[in-house]
Order: structure tokens, then C-alpha cells, then sequence
């Protein structure tokens, strides 16, 4: 059993009772799966590291909150149910479901990890070095897994390869354009989840 499996079967185990999604479950490890590559890429300290995972792990929590027929809806999501999903980042980071271990920066990121570059994400409008590091580089890595996911009911999937021009191409909007720029150049040779999945 890898160090991701294991993470991921004490959560399993801990999170019964939340009635977490399988759906959002596996969203989380596969995030956490993409955070690992690009983590071995960085210089990050053990404690950085430990807290970039948990804020991975966990980066999704608050849907919990969420209704079901609004975060699996099929369609377009009106304007109310977007502002509802949006709640979720400041949920989850203050979600008595989190270990009591998951530190300050951990939570910070999991709030902020919907922010985006230009100022235009949410829940705060934070732009640039504003936005935490590990929370810019959860947006990408929890972008990267949603368009290549096969779970999406509101689109299809794109390939590792368009997933990455995609990065690219909102590099210094959406996202910052150094974790873009070594998320490519880690990732462009190798999809992080087909090696999981190996």
C-alpha cells in the first residue's frame, strides 16, 4: 500500500459519518495525487510539505455542506446555487470534520484555493502573491484533475496534454504563472494520475 492509499483509507475511515461523496473523495486523492509530483519538484521543507497535503486532502471538505442535487446538478447552476457552492472554501476551513493537526496555513489554503491570479476568484477577491503559495498551487492542481476528470456531469473530460494547454493558457489570470509554468514542466511528460493508477 503506497503513502497515499494509507492517507486515504484513514480518511475514508474518519469521514464515514460525514456522508462525503465518493464522487468529492476522489476528487481529494487525485488532487493530493498531482500535489505529491509536483511537491518532489520543489524545495519545500517536511513542514511545508505536511501542510501542502493536508490542505490538499482536505482542500474540498466544505461541499460536504452542500446540497447534493445543487453540486451534482447537470446544467447550467443558477445564480443562487453558484453563490451556495462558492461558500464552500470558508466552510471547509473552518469544518469542525478537519483534524485538530491541520495547521493555520493548511486552512488558509483550503479558503483560498479558489482565488484566482487576476483578483476575479473567491471568497475574497485576493490577487497575486496575496493568495497564499500553497493555495496557488492547489488551483491548479485541483483544476488539472477536474478537467481530466471522468466524473464531471456538466462536461466532458479533456486529455492530460489539452489539460496543460489549458493551464497555459490561463496562466497570469487564472492562475500564477510560475506554478503553470513547473506544473508543465513536471507534468508534461507524464499525466500524475496515470502513475497512480500504474
Amino acid at each position: 500500500m503506497s503513502v497515499v492509499e494509507y492517507i486515504y483509507t484513514l480518511r475514508q475511515q474518519k469521514r464515514r459519518i460525514a456522508s462525503i461523496p465518493p464522487a468529492v473523495l476522489r476528487h481529494e486523492r487525485n488532487v493530493l495525487e498531482c500535489t505529491i509530483l509536483l511537491v518532489k519538484s520543489l524545495d519545500l521543507s517536511s513542514a511545508d510539505t505536511i501542510d501542502l497535503m493536508d490542505a490538499a486532502l482536505h482542500h474540498d471538505i466544505g461541499k460536504v455542506s452542500i446540497p447534493p442535487d445543487i453540486l451534482f446538478k447537470q446544467g447550467q447552476l443558477t445564480d443562487e446555487e453558484r453563490l451556495i457552492i462558492q461558500r464552500h472554501p470558508d466552510i471547509g476551513a473552518s469544518s469542525k470534520l478537519l483534524p485538530s493537526t491541520v495547521s493555520a496555513r493548511a486552512r488558509e489554503a483550503i479558503r483560498s484555493h479558489h482565488e484566482r491570479w487576476d483578483g476575479t476568484g473567491y471568497p475574497r477577491g485576493l490577487a497575486g502573491d496575496q493568495i497564499h503559495l500553497f493555495a496557488q498551487i492547489l488551483a491548479v492542481m485541483d483544476v488539472y484533475e477536474a478537467m481530466t476528470s471522468c466524473e464531471r456531469t456538466y462536461r466532458e473530460p479533456v486529455s492530460h496534454l489539452e489539460a496543460l494547454d489549458e493551464l497555459e493558457r490561463c496562466a497570469g489570470s487564472q492562475f500564477s504563472p510560475l506554478i503553470v509554468q513547473q506544473t508543465i514542466k513536471v507534468f508534461r511528460h507524464q499525466s500524475p494520475l496515470l502513475l497512480a493508477a500504474g
